[in-house]
């Protein structure tokens, strides 16, 4: 219902848990259950929130949410779990393109943004940061400092998938703009002006031709339900 993407490990205090759904909610989001304990655990931020784990957290593994034909470019040999059913479409169609359908309580979330304003939601300890999708589809590069840290998103506009990146690579910050070269729009690093992927974080041409910056995992989620956990976000305007 929170349109809320995010990948975890499955194990806490050296357990393996195998997690299904609970058919709870909390704060109008999904709630799941491990089989091994009945510990309830929260979708949106991976807390147990009830039973013998409570207090544990699981681990966000960095994932992309991106389209079929990205995702095969980048890796070809991929296997697909297929379920039964038809690929084609989705059963909560309406409800993502009905902005006054907020979860089943109306949850609002604050009035910084739209409650069903998509947004891409990074968090560390003391600290989250969203950033509304619509600045993305203008700016294509967001820079910020997470917990202290600096942090890069990058946008591809064609796979309309963001990459959160730290912005250090060896020890040394980057920073990076965005430059039109040929027609084709192209990221860049300022201090070497090396060319990077957005879906990978993969410098593909220039001094810096084959690294890779370390992923930052992220949410991509409504605005209220994000907001409903991390009241506490700083938004990153246009």
């Amino acid at each position: 219902m929170a349109h809320t993407g995010v990948v975890y490990t499955r194990e806490a205090n050296g357990k393996e848990l195998e997690l299904r759904v609970s058919g709870k909610l909390y704060k109008d989001a999904l709630v799941m259950f491990d089989r091994e304990t009945g510990t309830l655990w929260t979708q949106v931020d991976g807390k147990a929130l009830r039973g013998p784990l409570l207090g544990s957290r699981l681990t966000e593994v960095p994932a992309l949410q991106t389209t079929w034909k990205a995702w095969k470019k980048l890796h070809p040999d991929t296997l697909v779990l297929r379920k039964p059913g038809s690929l084609r479409g989705s059963t909560y169609d309406g409800y993502f393109r009905d902005s006054s359908k907020r979860g089943l309580f109306g949850t609002q979330g604050d009035e910084r943004l739209g409650g069903k304003d998509k947004i891409i939601g990074v968090r560390e300890v003391g600290d989250a940061v969203a950033v509304p999708q619509s600045v993305l589809e203008k700016k294509t590069v967001v820079q910020f400092l997470l917990a202290g840290k600096p942090v890069v998103l990058m946008y591809a506009l064609e796979a309309e998938t963001p990459g959160v990146y730290r912005a250090v690579l060896e020890g040394n910050a980057l920073s990076f703009r965005v430059r039109k070269l040929g027609g084709q729009t192209q990221i860049e690093d300022i201090e070497t002006g090396s060319a990077w992927s957005p879906l990978e974080g993969k410098a593909i041409s220039g001094p810096l031709a084959g690294k890779h910056l370390d992923r930052v995992p992220y949410l991509y989620s409504f605005w209220y339900a994000w907001s409903a956990y991390r009241p506490e976000t700083r938004v990153i305007s246009e």
